[in-house]
């Protein structure tokens, strides 16, 4: 993990350096950070309203923000096969003879409910000049891999055009099959999307090795893994650049920071 701060603001660089390296295991304050306490307040501190009119020319925070984009939404519903294996549409046919004709998951709308988190969602919602993740390698050569951030230029039925940002090339992107094991099942779903996700919210993991201008650390829900904190932190060059998002009700305002010592270089 490589720090993208400057010095220009050496007290947050001196607090996330203290972050990284605190084996403690106590919950930390993060009192140096401006806080909010609502999805909205987020969405307008990264994206202002002259941000978004730009942005014309991701899951709840990411519903929030394709909403507050100007356009119209392009519907993409997914196809979907139920296989004992992903490679042959015969498989389909002897596992759906084994299951019940009313087993759930039998049914359109079942599977139009499971999720994966590497594969599209059931129903993918975009909008022109959205700014979307690849969801799997498709071309090293032309940038096109997994996690990279594209913006949508034109939507059609059976491709979408994207571009990646600061560069002059199009893209087309086909649908593509994405097979996985849903939770506590013996069987494979396959299903048939454009291979992107709305990028306006990521994960601690995603966010490794970017350098944001702005970011909303979401600290609703505590952090599970080393250094996860951290890595959230030092996205940005200053304090003036992040804000955190708590619950409501969470007035002590710390989150739990875990640090391994053994895993510190």
């Amino acid at each position: 993990m490589t720090p993208v701060r400057s010095f220009a603001d050496t007290e947050y660089t001196t607090f996330v350096d203290e972050i990284r390296e605190d084996v403690s295991g106590e919950h930390r304050s993060l009192d140096i950070i401006e806080d909010v306490a609502d999805v909205n307040d987020a969405v307008q501190f990264l994206f202002p309203p002259h941000i978004l009119l730009k942005l014309q020319e991701f899951d709840n925070f990411n519903d929030v923000v394709l909403d507050a984009l100007p356009g119209d939404f392009g519907e993409n519903l997914i196809m979907f096969v139920l296989s004992l294996s992903c490679h042959a549409c015969s498989d389909v046919l002897k596992e759906a003879d084994q299951a019940p004709p009313d087993a759930p998951e039998q049914t359109p709308d079942y599977l139009a409910m499971l999720t994966h988190p590497n594969t599209p969602p059931h129903r993918l919602d975009l909008k022109v000049n959205v700014i979307c993740a690849v969801q799997c390698n498709m071309s090293v050569d032309k940038g096109l891999v997994r996690n990279a951030r594209v913006q949508i230029t034109a939507l059609h039925n059976h491709f979408v055009k994207v571009q990646i940002p600061a560069m002059g090339e199009i893209h087309c992107l086909p649908r593509i099959t994405f097979s996985f094991n849903p939770a506590r099942s013996s069987w494979t779903v396959n299903r048939k999307q454009f291979p992107l996700r709305p990028a306006y919210a990521t994960t601690f993991n995603g966010s490794q090795g970017l350098t944001l201008q702005r970011a909303v650390v979401d600290v609703r829900t505590d952090g599970f893994a080393h250094g996860q904190l951290y890595m959230a932190l030092s996205r940005v060059r200053h304090r003036q650049d992040i804000q955190t998002l708590w619950s409501e009700a969470d007035e002590e305002r710390e989150t739990e920071n875990v640090v391994y010592a053994s895993l510190l270089l």
